[in-house]
């Protein structure tokens, strides 16, 4: 239909009208070149958009058209009532009010079309004459957590229609409770759904869900939930049941009673997909998704390098002066001999072997003979062992590194005695380190560090033989990837022998004649090194690099694919 919209801009015309065409049937639009507008909408409508352009083109001042919102289904009530009370005014004594109040096509709101300056006691009116009451109340379900029961209340008052419009949830996840703003009626359908959900069997209320578990074990994760949920125990609450899958399928033909299966939230491990079945109300599984959620995280790896480096030194001085005198008188033969075994012999007509050292022969054969032998010797060693291991994070490592010695066992009767194998007697290093990552990219480290020998032989076949046992053991906390010293060994001996003719050696000078002296020193130091280097990024980067550095000093294929350049011709 054509309306004419002089001395009304079209624009504008269509702009004060627009709150009045249905929302689904309606439309209008201003015709350019002309003072007229196409209005497209149910004939009632169109017969109250006509009327209210009329009384706006005639009416002096700005006239404003505002839509608001009515009690559902009750515009035409809501309207009248406006109006009626309206007139009440008037006819008490009021002043008349220029405008008019008109009921929505759709039932769920009214439009005040009046001139600026009365439009706020046109408000005033629709106030007072439907008043629209909102209520706040809480609800708590037993055995539902906050956000399940606002799930379910969402999809009542959706239902519900224009009746919901406006309400207001808030899920306490503290009080496990739902806090709902809305209209009584809507209030009424949540109170009776609320207590279809507390009517509920207990049966009912339990749901089987499979949680995956992306970044752990899910047998380690459903013991520490196990672990978490079973102080709730105190405060009433049930404690989880975990099962295998194993323990799952043995007992599927004998199903759990009613008061069994309601005791707490049954956990069991599908080993196959790595991934956890929990069964059990709606608030246990909330319970559980929330641990598994923050438990659920990569595991950091600490790579450990233990470095023991052993230095020793060593140095000997032998210094000795053998003389041997052999004289024949007649039928008698006379031997006078200043020997310490170096090797003189006057009887011998060829000259010694020479020995390590300086070494000086004075031999006449038959008659006498002088020896004198200098060793200095000095020995300087180092010995480096740096095993290295890839452990997770607060778990244990190990180091071992031993000598096992065979004993004998005897068993000794009233017949026969006999001996048989007795096991073996372990020496050598054993190392165990156990990595906490902490804050600022520290660790704290539990080790020990034992070192054992065998010094010597067995007394006996039946028993091992003597062991020296060195140990370190503390906690220390170390930056990530720096070399640290953990403790350390250090053994110095030192000996001076002097072997010598009586009386004649303890004469000066002459007496240097007839000794042999022996000097000797040992150092020795030991020190144990550690590093820790954290690896704690979700793709393990820094891993793979390690792995592939080492890879490549042992000369050994890493699996990757080699890219060489080619050219294409």
């Amino acid at each position: 239909m054509l309306l004419s919209t002089e001395p009304l801009d079209p624009t504008s015309a269509v702009t004060l009208i627009q709150p009045l065409i249905s929302p689904t049937n309606g439309k209008v639009v201003a015709l350019l070149g002309s003072e007229q507008i196409l209005v497209s909408d149910l004939a009632t409508r169109v017969s109250v958009i006509e009327s209210t352009l009329e009384r706006v083109k005639n009416a002096e001042g700005e006239i404003v058209i505002e839509p608001m919102r009515a009690p559902l289904g009750r515009a035409v009530e809501y309207a009248s009532a406006v109006k009626q009370l309206a007139e009440r005014q008037r006819t008490a004594g009021g002043k008349p009010l220029r405008g008019d109040v008109i009921a929505a096509a759709d039932g769920a709101s009214i439009t005040l079309v009046a001139p600026a300056e009365e439009l706020q006691t046109w408000a005033a009116l629709t106030d007072r004459a439907w008043p629209t009451t909102l209520e706040t109340k809480p609800y708590f379900v037993a055995e539902f957590d906050s956000q399940t029961l606002k799930s379910i209340f969402d999809e009542a008052i959706s239902a519900m229609g224009p009746a919901g419009e406006g309400a207001l949830l808030f899920a306490n996840t503290f009080t496990g409770s739902v806090t709902v703003t809305a209209r009584p009626e809507t209030h009424e359908r949540l109170e009776s759904l609320a207590q279809e959900l507390r009517d509920l069997p207990t049966s009912a209320r339990l749901t089987t869900e499979r949680i995956p578990v992306r970044r752990r074990l899910a047998a380690s994760l459903a013991e520490q939930l196990a672990s978490l949920l079973a102080p709730n125990t105190e405060h009433g609450l049930p404690v989880p049941q975990t099962e295998s899958a194993d323990e799952t399928n043995t007992a599927a033909a004998a199903p759990r009673s009613l008061a069994e299966s309601a005791t707490g939230p049954t956990i069991t491990v599908d080993e196959a997909t790595n991934s956890l079945l929990i069964t059990g109300t709606p608030v246990q599984l909330a319970s559980v998704h929330n641990f598994v959620a923050q438990l659920d995280t990569t595991v950091p790896q600490v790579m450990l390098e233990v470095l023991m480096v052993s230095l020793s030194d060593s140095e000997t001085l032998d210094l000795g002066v053998e003389l041997e005198r052999i004289e024949v008188d007649g039928s008698t033969l006379y031997r006078l001999s200043s020997l310490f075994g170096l090797g003189a012999d006057a009887g011998s007509t060829t000259l010694p072997n020479a020995g390590a050292g300086l070494t000086g022969v004075v031999l006449d054969p038959g008659e006498f003979s002088v020896l004198v032998r200098a060793l200095e010797t000095i020995n300087e060693g180092r010995s480096v062992s740096m095993p290295r291991v890839l452990v997770a994070n607060a778990q244990e490592a190990e180091f071992n590194s031993v000598t096992q010695q065979p004993i004998l066992s005897t068993n000794a009767s009233d017949v026969v005695a006999t001996t048989s194998f007795g096991g073996f007697e372990d020496a050598g290093t054993t190392i165990s380190v156990q990595p906490q990552i902490l804050a600022g990219e520290q660790l704290n480290l539990d080790y020990s560090v034992t070192l054992s020998a065998f010094v010597g032989e067995s007394s006996d076949p039946a028993l091992p033989p003597p062991r020296q046992q060195n140990q370190l053991a503390s906690a220390v906390t170390i930056p990530d990837s720096y070399t640290v010293a953990v403790g350390g060994l250090e053994l110095e001996t030192s000996g001076e022998a002097v072997s010598q003719v009586p009386l004649i050696g303890s004469v000066p000078i002459i007496g240097e004649l007839f000794k042999n002296r022996s000097r000797s020193s040992t150092r020795t130091k030991f020190y144990v090194f550690i590093r820790a280097s954290i690896y704690q990024d979700d793709l393990f980067e820094r891993l793979r690099y390690a792995s592939d550095t080492l890879a490549e000093e042992a000369n050994v294929p890493i699996g990757w694919p080699m890219i060489e350049p080619r050219v294409i011709r």
